[in-house]
C-alpha cells in the first residue's frame, strides 16, 4: 500500500461531493451513491495521511534525541540551544520563550585600558527591559560588583 496522500484524499472528497451533488440534482441514484462512497474514501485518506504524518513526526522526534543522546555520550558536547539562565536583577528564571532577555558580559581591564580574559556576566529579563529597569539594573549591579562608583540608582 502506498502512503496515503493528503492531496489526493482533498481531490477525491471534492470530486465525490461534486458526483454527489450532480447525482441528487439528476436523480441519478447510482451517481449520487458513488460521489457520497468516494467523498467518503477521501475522508478516510485524509485521516490515515494525519496518522502518518503524525506517526512520522514522532518517529523523528525519537531518532533525533536519540541522536544527539549518543552524539552527548561520544563527543561530550552540549546539544541544547537553550541554557536556563536567571535574571541578575530579580532571580527570576529567564525561559526560552523570553526573546527580550539580554546576556550583557563586561570585560576587565587593565590600567592602559586594554580587556583582559576575564569579564561579569549579567543577564536581564524581558520583564525588567519592559518596565524600562535596565539600565537602573545594570547600574545597581555595577556598584554591587565595585565597577560604578557615586552613581545614581533609583530602588523603589
Amino acid at each position: 500500500m502506498s502512503t496515503p496522500s493528503r492531496t489526493e484524499a482533498k481531490k477525491n472528497q471534492y470530486v465525490g461531493q461534486a458526483k454527489e451533488s450532480v447525482g441528487y440534482a439528476l436523480g441519478n441514484e447510482s451517481l449520487e451513491s458513488r460521489g457520497k462512497t468516494q467523498a467518503n474514501s477521501g475522508h478516510v485518506e485524509e485521516t490515515a495521511a494525519n496518522v502518518t504524518g503524525y506517526v512520522k513526526g514522532a518517529a523523528d522526534q525519537v531518532t533525533g534525541a536519540v541522536k544527539g543522546a549518543v552524539n552527548a555520550l561520544t563527543e561530550g558536547s552540549i546539544i541544547d540551544l537553550y541554557i536556563p539562565r536567571k535574571c541578575s536583577a530579580t532571580n527570576r528564571l529567564i525561559t526560552a520563550k523570553d526573546h527580550a532577555s539580554i546576556q550583557l558580559n563586561i570585560a576587565d581591564v587593565d590600567a592602559e585600558g586594554r580587556a583582559t580574559n576575564s569579564f561579569v556576566t549579567y543577564a536581564l529579563s524581558g520583564f525588567i527591559r519592559k518596565e524600562a529597569e535596565g539600565d537602573d539594573a545594570i547600574n545597581r549591579l555595577s556598584q554591587q560588583d565595585g565597577y560604578l562608583k557615586n552613581v545614581f540608582s533609583y530602588q523603589q
